[in-house]
């Protein structure tokens, strides 16, 4: 019932709503730029010295796209074949950039003359001006055709984006013929697409499983639909925040609007959640609804602040990884955790006022399940010291095969799922024409006499050792500035760049070749590509993934310190959360490394690491915050130790676990998504959920809180001027 006492609240609510839809139709306007991680970025591009320098020439760095036309009943010598071939010729030369056939022109075919070409280059037997043996395939059933684009790398996905539906129709006309195609720019739409697309089906799988947890939790649709409508609205603004900060910032990672979707929907139900429990909790005891709603806000709103600190604090660490992909991650993780914590303090409480007298009403046959926590709970004050050891073995020894980390790419051909053209692509370029199935690189030389070197024959010994590997092919195009002081080099290796091989390919190159074979020479010399991309890459998370850790766990413990003016507490928290973060690193590593499953990539990708210990950090310092700061005003009230740990767990628990299965039920939405990138993600984000809310907060936290008994609480007298925080 409306009344004159619930109008503030509603005016609350209704301002709340505004600055939300003013946000999302804002990045609705704007529309959300974003990146894949990788050498195609235009950010990445730019730190190549060499490639920085051959821009300032004129030398733009391209890309190439490799087409492969296969006919099992014909010979590549049969008239059927050279026609079919030549045809496909033509049109790849006469495509205009950022395709356009049925729009622009009668036939595709037929190029504007205000547009330029796609593709200044179009390289296939008897077009070609290397030997013909690497375009044709050792059964003569397949050729290939290596077109190189006239725009810059980073554009080509936007430039080629209708070339699938050109080649399709080609296809058409060609019925027999069977054509693959891949390139950078060709792959990137295609993972835009696929994220997109796995995006919108893993939010129609989440938001009902969310909404089940809320009854069960519950057993009222109306305090249910609370924590989900709040968690959506912060979505909303959440996701035009980002696109915000894209347009004015640079574009950000196309898998950070994921990252954004997961973190809102997990913290934001969940702070609604810690909202509306207590608030059930409060009036279940007899208190007055206002009064409850005073009480409810004076315990619950500094929790959800400093817990919603604890997971920014937490994401702060990424900055210093100095990567693209990490900060763009970073950014809009922050701004979304703030909007999400800002808009559940706000609201939620004036929603509950409006909605007091009817949080309590529960669906007709709705009961509440029994609660097997208390018998985890019961095992672990009953036998601390037991329980401790039982549980941290088996932890620690998954916690050791973080010892066999092996970072490396998950975004290549051969990992990508197989419903991309381009994964099918690699397969059939892998078997018809091997020595070409692998990463890109090039070699950038510039010098004040480099066509006198090269006329001379003196650049020749270099690129003999280069040939002598049997892992290289090329070089493939040759690039020259306009005043022949910068020559760039088309190279590509077999395999995978997370191949050992390769990896020591690019260190010889640059540690051994490049001093001593060309630097006397007084050519300046640099790799770019995808290779030399991919294996830096790698060297560059590994050197600074410790510094993030350390980062991390600093803060947290000052913020600990001085949430709880405990010693104590904030060192048994970093070592609980570094226990359950590292085991769900084990269980990552044995089902993407080691299990024979589909999910055996081998390799982590290399900036999961990271993200994962920030986020995942962050979260494990949400639920401890929750579940100490209620064993801290019990304590308070005057109960002895023993029984204001059993009060606080209890009473926290059942919110606890209805939160936890949220989170994992979005985390396992995403791992359920098709790129490994986010299996990975979506998996170590749910693993750690369920070890952190079951064994962790459930088993080790009461067990070490009782065995430590007041200790927990203890400040050193040096260490008392630190403010006293009330309402924890």
């Amino acid at each position: 019932m409306l009344t004159k006492a619930k109008l503030p609240h509603l005016a609350i609510i209704l301002m709340w709503l505004l600055v939300a839809a003013a946000l999302a139709i804002s990045g609705a306007v704007l529309g959300i730029r974003t990146s894949l991680p990788g050498p195609s970025s235009q950010d990445e591009i730019s730190r190549n010295v060499g490639e920085h320098r051959a821009a300032e020439k004129g030398m733009i760095l391209t890309d190439t796209l490799l087409v492969i036309l296969e006919n099992p009943d014909f010979d590549v010598d049969s008239d059927t074949f050279v026609n079919a071939r030549e045809d496909l010729f033509a049109l790849l030369k006469s495509l205009p950039s950022a395709v356009r056939a049925r729009q622009d022109q009668p036939s595709p075919r037929a190029s504007p003359p205000d547009r330029e070409p796609l593709f200044k280059t179009v390289q296939t037997p008897g077009h070609t001006w290397l030997p013909t043996e690497p375009f044709v395939s050792s059964n003569r059933r397949a050729v290939l055709f290596l077109a190189e684009t006239v725009v810059r790398r980073s554009m080509a996905s936007k430039a080629m984006e209708d070339l699938p539906e050109v080649l399709a129709e080609w296809s058409v006309r060609h019925p027999t013929f069977r054509l693959h195609y891949l390139s950078n720019g060709t792959a990137d739409n295609e993972i835009f697409d696929l994220i997109n697309s796995d995006l919108d089906k893993s939010l129609l799988v989440t938001l009902p499983l969310t909404l089940l947890v809320l009854m069960w939790s519950f057993g009222s649709v109306v305090a249910a639909l609370i924590p989900l409508a709040v968690a959506l609205v912060s979505l909303a603004a959440s996701l035009g925040a980002s696109a915000i900060l894209s347009v004015a910032f640079g574009p950000i990672s196309a898998t950070a609007a994921q990252l954004v979707v997961l973190l809102v929907l997990a913290v934001g139900v969940d702070y609604s959640l810690f909202f509306v429990s207590r608030m059930r909790e409060e009036i279940e005891a007899g208190v007055e609804p206002n009064q409850a709603l005073r009480n409810t806000r004076a315990a619950v709103a500094p929790t959800v602040a400093w817990s919603g600190l604890t997971v920014a604090l937490s994401l702060v660490g990424l900055l210093l990884m100095k990567d693209a992909v990490l900060t763009s991650m970073a950014l809009v993780s922050l701004v979304s955790v703030g909007v999400t914590v800002a808009g559940t303090l706000l609201a939620v409480p004036a929603i509950i006022a409006v909605l007091a007298e009817y949080i309590q009403k529960k669906v007709p046959g709705t009961a509440r399940a029994t609660d097997w926590h208390r018998m985890l709970l019961n095992a672990s004050l009953r036998r601390p010291g037991r329980i401790l050891i039982l549980v941290l073995l088996p932890l620690s020894a998954l916690s050791s095969l973080c010892f066999s980390l092996r970072l490396g790419s998950t975004v290549q051909p051969e990992t990508l799922p197989k419903v991309m053209q381009s994964a099918r692509a690699y397969e059939a370029l892998k078997s018809s024409f091997p020595k070409l199935a692998g990463p890109d690189f090039a070699v950038v030389l510039a010098g004040q006499y480099l066509g006198d070197l090269e006329d001379e024959g003196l650049l020749q010994p270099f690129f003999n050792q280069l040939s002598a590997s049997a892992t290289i092919t090329g070089p493939l195009a040759i690039d020259t500035s306009a005043d022949g002081t910068m020559m760039r080099y088309h190279f590509r290796a077999v395999g995978s760049s997370n191949d050992e091989h390769n990896r020591e390919l690019v260190h010889e190159i640059q540690e051994k070749l490049f001093p001593y074979m060309l630097h006397p020479l007084g050519v300046s010399a640099w790799l770019s590509g995808t290779l030399p991309f991919a294996v830096m890459e790698v060297a560059g998370y590994e050197h600074n993934l410790p510094r993030v850790f350390a980062v991390v766990l600093a803060l947290s413990f000052f913020f600990l310190l001085v949430a709880f003016r405990s010693v104590v507490i904030p060192c048994k928290a970093l070592l609980l959360n570094m226990l359950s973060t590292t085991a769900s690193f084990g269980v990552l590593i044995l089902i993407f490394q080691y299990l024979p499953t589909p999910w055996r990539y081998g390799r982590i990708e290399s900036f999961v690491p990271a993200l994962l210990f920030s986020v995942l950090f962050g979260l494990s310092m949400d639920y401890h915050v929750f579940l100490v700061s209620r064993m801290t005003e019990e304590r308070e009230r005057g109960l002895p130790p023993e029984e204001a740990i059993r009060r606080g767990i209890t009473a926290t628990a059942r919110t606890v676990t209805s939160a936890a299965l949220i989170m994992i039920s979005v985390f396992c939405a995403i791992a359920s998504l098709r790129l490994p990138i986010m299996k990975q993600l979506g998996t170590g984000l749910a693993i750690a959920v369920l070890l952190d809310a079951t064994v962790v907060r459930i088993l080790l936290l009461p067990a070490s809180m009782l065995l430590l008994g007041e200790l927990n609480w203890y400040l050193p007298r040096w260490l008392r001027w630190l403010p006293r925080l009330r309402g924890h």
